[in-house]
């Protein structure tokens, strides 16, 4: 039969005492089968493990704010300087990626529109599916402004740092990203899976 062993402190004076609550039930107590320090609501300097952490927690955060204008005609996605970096703790996290650009759409055509796109390095993982009509000017000679958000959840299956990086294309038009010194934000949130 395994035991219990209460150590008192040889440096310390003060007296620990551990009271039962106003109950007329039974409960039990079960310890942990590993070392450790218990983390109570009053704890400082204490952390939980981030591999203790239940599906879904959020372990990190990284944004960044960009106001660089970028602004092509082309139908090919082109980068911008909208872009952030992050690595995972765990090769099973996934990372929530939200963008919240603020773009123009000056048009020459009835159907001008732009694309948007997120990549992560060199590699393609988000484009909107409706890529031209989902920012429509419906004018000719028009000029449209409006800040869109988009949320894409990706899983890189690495513990490498990783860059995402919002990419923009053009239809019938001119596209600018964060004309005239708009601000335009990329969140990263690393997910526990």
């Amino acid at each position: 039969m395994s035991q219990v062993a209460i150590s008192g402190n040889a440096s310390g004076t003060g007296t620990l005492t551990i009271a039962a609550p106003n109950t007329n039930s039974n409960f039990t107590l079960t310890l942990p089968q590993n070392t450790g320090t218990f983390i109570t609501t009053s704890s400082t300097g204490q952390v939980i493990p981030r591999a203790a952490l239940p599906t879904g927690s959020v372990l990190q955060v990284v944004n960044a704010v960009s106001t660089t204008t970028t602004t092509t005609t082309s139908q090919t996605p082109q980068s911008t300087s909208l872009a952030a970096s992050i690595t995972p703790s765990s090769n099973t996290s996934k990372i929530l990626v939200l963008v919240a650009p603020i773009v123009y759409v000056a048009s020459t055509g009835s159907d001008a529109g732009c694309g948007f796109y997120i990549y992560r390095g060199a590699t393609q993982v988000y484009a909107d599916s409706n890529v031209y009509d989902s920012f429509y000017t419906g004018t000719t000679n028009g000029v449209l402004r409006g800040r869109m958000n988009l949320q894409y959840l990706d899983s890189p299956a690495s513990t490498s740092s990783l860059t995402y990086t919002f990419y923009i294309s053009a239809y019938n038009g001119t596209v600018s990203l964060s004309a005239q010194n708009s601000k335009a934000q990329i969140t990263l949130m690393e997910i526990a899976a």
